[in-house]
């Protein structure tokens, strides 16, 4: 998948990478050729960033808030995320928001690869969310595995037959 890298225009910096980022990186592109922004707003932050992540849906978390607040002693609050890291924002009211980092100030958001600016831009950006910060889904004991194109699809079923998308 072919995709045409820009330097973003936010305020995040690279700082090295997670292991597992070449794979992360490849699903990323694999969910956002095949979606785009078809999920967006819809409330599956969590299972898509997870999915894109591991290949599976994150147990034991309901919610992107749920996520950082169980694990504040890996949070890091700079804006400087490794590339792979999964970030996170106040949107969507109390169940916040995640997405992965990617490079260049690029985060796969809801399903597709934008800038970072669609979150934040300078102050709330154009949704209205504050950042959170960002951790290395390792720390959480996730391993990056190839997304398959059945769990892509079965994915974006499912989130389509709950979203009402």
């Amino acid at each position: 998948v072919g995709c045409v890298w820009r330097s973003g225009e936010g305020n995040f910096t690279d700082s090295g990478e997670v292991a597992g980022y070449a794979t992360v990186m490849a699903n990323a592109q694999k969910t956002s050729a095949k979606w785009g922004d078809r999920f967006v707003s819809k409330g599956w932050c969590l299972a898509i960033t997870s999915t894109s992540w591991q290949g599976i849906v994150a147990g034991g978390y309901p919610t992107a808030a749920s996520v950082w607040q169980r694990n504040k002693d890996k949070l890091h609050k700079d804006t400087t995320p490794k590339k792979g890291a999964i970030m996170f924002s106040s949107g969507s009211g109390p169940a916040g928001h995640v997405f992965i980092y990617l490079e260049n100030n690029k985060i796969l958001n809801d399903g597709y690869i934008t800038d970072a600016n669609a979150v934040f831009g300078h102050g709330k950006g154009q949704w209205g969310n504050d950042y959170i910060g960002w951790i290395d889904p390792n720390d959480l004991g996730w391993k990056s595995v190839p997304i398959s194109d059945s769990v892509l699809n079965n994915y974006a079923n499912r989130f389509s037959s709950h979203s009402g998308a």
